[in-house]
């Protein structure tokens, strides 16, 4: 049923999937059939897809970070390809509506933001654009102007964990009351933790009551 619905949600840019360049069949739109099904068979499932890094923060990933979901996150961010972020919004915001995660309460969804840098070399914050589709698809309201990233850490990639939580210490800063609120805050890939970590402080610091993560795929 997922991909009947997804498969909706995605309009032809041209003949060619955009994953892996193959023609596409007449019925297929956007996705290959085979990408869009590597895609659902890189889920992770229940109770795997939910980790906890600290005593205060619980994250749930909705796939591996492996073949096809590797290449849907690395286009998005990499290869200027922020309409993908509509397929990784809707597989994310699966997980919150097939768990019943915090069923009875009615948190808000707030992107792990950019800094100012980055968001002007890349012309969008890909964690804000799947928050969006997030957000409608488990019928969330979200706010991406309650935190923002103060401090430019350059690429993550080649530092290891205690490297990349120093480099995030302080980076991010609350933007008004967040008093009593419970968060969800969305990003793309949970590698070590350190990132998501930094935002869900700043936002208790905020007076965030709880901050859920929630990210597309873990690494």
């Amino acid at each position: 049923m997922g991909e009947s619905v997804l498969a909706q949600l995605i309009a032809p840019q041209n003949n060619c999937c955009h994953l892996c360049e193959r023609l596409l069949h007449s019925h297929e739109l956007y996705l290959c059939e085979d990408c869009l099904q590597d895609i659902y068979r890189s889920r992770i499932m229940f109770p795997e897809r939910k980790i906890r890094l600290n005593d205060a923060l619980v994250v749930y990933s909705a796939c591996w970070y492996e073949k096809r979901v590797r290449s849907l996150i690395q286009d998005i961010k990499y290869h200027h390809d922020p309409f993908l972020a509509e397929i990784a919004g809707y597989v994310l915001g699966e997980v919150f509506v097939e768990q019943n995660i915090l069923q009875h309460e009615y948190p808000l969804v707030i992107p792990v933001p950019t800094h100012a840098k980055r968001l002007e070399e890349r012309g969008y914050n890909q964690a804000e654009l799947i928050a969006k589709v997030f957000a409608r698809t488990a019928m969330l309201d979200m706010d991406a102007n309650l935190v923002e990233r103060t401090r430019f850490t350059g690429s993550q990639v080649k530092r290891n964990r205690n490297e990349r939580l120093q480099a995030m210490k302080d980076a991010f800063q609350p933007l008004g009351s967040l008093e009593g609120r419970q968060i969800i805050l969305v990003d793309d890939v949970l590698t070590t933790g350190a990132t998501i970590t930094a935002c869900a402080e700043a936002l208790m610091k905020g007076g965030a009551s709880s901050v859920t993560g929630f990210t597309v795929c873990r690494a």
